[in-house]
């Protein structure tokens, strides 16, 4: 089953008149200029088309998703790897459709999120994100607390001024999760001692939250009614608090101080499972869980990484030996897009970074008006195209 989400319909209802427009004058230019053509004109045929591959892109098939966030966290394939590959490098590469994702780097996350704190709660598939995210800034250090803490124990990583906590709370129901969304609130951007104030600094920048396989396995009776109860839950508490009770207001590209995303559910490696969770983890349990979540997404326009699903989906390369978890490198990868998410815009801000880059997911590129655009395509299309016909003795004279 596939999920996901189209993307915000403000963005194509506001972009309908400026697409009405210039559907209309492309047409206009194609009809002059073709009344006469024969097949010899190619190189301005080719020309044209050009255009209109290129005005197509920018204002019909991007228009919905114009810095391709919703990209990121809804699509993406694994690029094929080279021949002589292993197994184990067939999953390297994540392509997410129509722009690049970053491979976030200790430097960048340092960079991104120096005196903030990103929060994961759940159970342990997103523990496995976390320690990715966490091996990421410091990879010796990450994997030492690896190998010494309870698993099931709430975890703290901090370092270069960057925090990383991580709740042990796979039925989403503990006090510490309603503690941190009780902090977790929309915020203009702030500078200097605002900005590192302790309060400001306690605040989760991004809260990464999911579960549901616990539900399914502990809970026998009504475990989907209790799945929906916690997840309604968090999303009443988040908010509530929110002017006109809708999640912080962020633009296109992510560019929020706050944001709060969900996983699905992870889909398991059936077929890998031990006899006990074969029978206790079904897709009869588990889908009916995600497509809460959709409804969930859908209704108050929650942030769902359906893209976790998409990594798995067909792939036994990606799941370890339990059938439960997935490899670390595909771990890595879903750190990868909630960073991407949460640091593409903040990175292109920066002064010092110029085209071209690495990161064109979730970033918001400078666009020109639409009437600029409208005069620029005049300019380049219609008046050149009616000064060529005046060549022939067909219109005025330029």
């Amino acid at each position: 089953m596939i999920y996901g989400h189209r993307g915000p319909r403000s963005s194509k209802f506001q972009m309908s008149l400026q697409q009405l427009l210039l559907a209309v004058t492309a047409g206009l230019v194609v009809v002059v200029l073709c009344r006469h053509w024969w097949l010899g004109q190619c190189k301005l045929f080719s020309s044209i088309s050009f255009n209109h591959q290129f005005f197509s892109r920018v204002h019909f098939s991007d228009a919905g998703d114009p810095y391709k966030c919703h990209a990121l966290l809804n699509g993406g394939r694994w690029l094929s790897p080279t021949v002589g590959s292993t197994q184990n490098q067939t999953l390297q590469v994540w392509q997410p459709p129509g722009c690049m994702m970053h491979t976030y780097q200790a430097r960048d996350i340092v960079a991104c999120l120096k005196s903030e704190r990103i929060v994961f709660v759940g159970d342990s598939t997103v523990r496995q994100i976390f320690w990715e995210t966490a091996k990421k800034v410091d990879q010796q250090r990450a994997k030492s607390m690896l190998a010494l803490t309870d698993k099931h124990s709430d975890l703290h990583f901090e370092e270069g001024g960057v925090v990383l906590d991580y709740l042990w709370d796979p039925f989403l129901n503990s006090s510490r999760l309603h503690s941190e969304l009780t902090q977790y609130s929309c915020r203009e951007s702030l500078s200097g001692d605002d900005a590192l104030s302790d309060i400001n600094r306690a605040r989760p920048s991004l809260i990464l939250f999911g579960g549901g396989l616990w539900f399914s396995k502990e809970l026998s009776v009504d475990y989907l009614g209790r799945f929906k109860d916690a997840v309604d839950a968090v999303v009443r508490q988040t908010i509530s608090s929110m002017p006109n009770e809708r999640p912080c207001v962020r633009d296109e590209a992510m560019d929020s101080n706050n944001l709060l995303i969900l996983t699905p559910v992870q889909t398991p490696h059936y077929e890998a499972l031990s006899s006990g969770r074969s029978v206790e983890l079904t897709p009869a349990r588990i889908d009916p869980m995600n497509e809460h979540l959709q409804d969930i997404s859908r209704s108050h326009d929650i942030d769902v990484t359906w893209s976790y699903l998409r990594m798995t989906s067909n792939q036994t390369a990606a799941y370890d030996e339990s059938g439960l978890h997935v490899q670390e490198a595909v771990a890595a990868k879903k750190a990868d897009i909630i960073l991407n998410l949460r640091c593409n815009a903040r990175y292109t801000k920066q002064a010092d970074h110029f085209y071209p880059n690495d990161r064109t997911c979730c970033v918001p590129y400078g666009k020109s008006g639409w009437i600029k655009l409208l005069v620029l395509f005049l300019g380049l299309g219609v008046f050149p195209g009616l000064c060529w016909t005046n060549s022939r003795g067909w219109f005025f004279r330029c």
